[in-house]
């Protein structure tokens, strides 16, 4: 297996300890240490420190989560079983992660994003691709032209509030819940 280049390590660690622990309780220290990383390659790399590195990890952990849902949409064409699909995969990680880990944006944008402009943006890039990809499957599932920026913004603030939920109260039934009255009000919105 080819080994990260400390850059990278950076990286991976601090959007792992960010979707887990948030930006305030993600330490320097935590990220060196777990990612075995000597303090000046941190410096190098981003020399505008934990800022720079946290805009970073949250592009990193953003274009990873796009990749899983065109991956979802690109498997499952049919609009429902994308949406089962997805928020089985959604359900999985949480349970694997004992709840610890929800969406790595909203763990950041709800904790910091009011205060720092960098992130704020980074955050606002992700969420704004996210829904760009939910509008064009939308847009293939035959939705009223009209409806389809104001579904794909319902899709995904609605999922992200289940996540909130689900770490809240240590279970998958806020997701179960959301998943099926999504289905319920897209099936009034597309064509039988």
């Amino acid at each position: 297996m080819e080994q990260l280049s400390s850059r990278e390590r950076l990286i991976q660690t601090t959007a792992q300890l960010l979707q887990e622990k948030g930006y305030h309780g993600t330490g320097l220290k935590d990220i060196l240490k777990l990612s075995g990383t000597p303090s000046g390659s941190l410096y190098h790399h981003f020399p505008d420190g934990k800022e720079e590195l946290t805009a970073a990890a949250i592009q990193r952990a953003g274009e990873r989560l796009e990749k899983q849902i065109e991956a979802t949409i690109e498997n499952h064409p049919d609009l429902y079983r994308a949406l089962r699909e997805f928020t089985n995969h959604l359900s999985q990680e949480l349970i694997d992660s004992r709840f610890q880990k929800g969406c790595p944006i909203a763990t950041v944008v709800l904790e910091i994003a009011a205060e720092n402009d960098r992130i704020q943006k980074v955050c606002s890039s992700i969420y704004l691709k996210w829904q760009n990809l939910l509008s064009s499957f939308l847009q293939k599932s035959e939705m009223k032209e009209d409806q389809v920026k104001s579904v794909s913004i319902l899709l995904l603030a609605v999922v992200e509030g289940a996540l909130v939920l689900c770490r809240a109260h240590r279970s998958i039934e806020p997701l179960e819940i959301v998943r099926k009255q999504l289905e319920s009000i897209l099936s009034t919105l597309i064509p039988a």
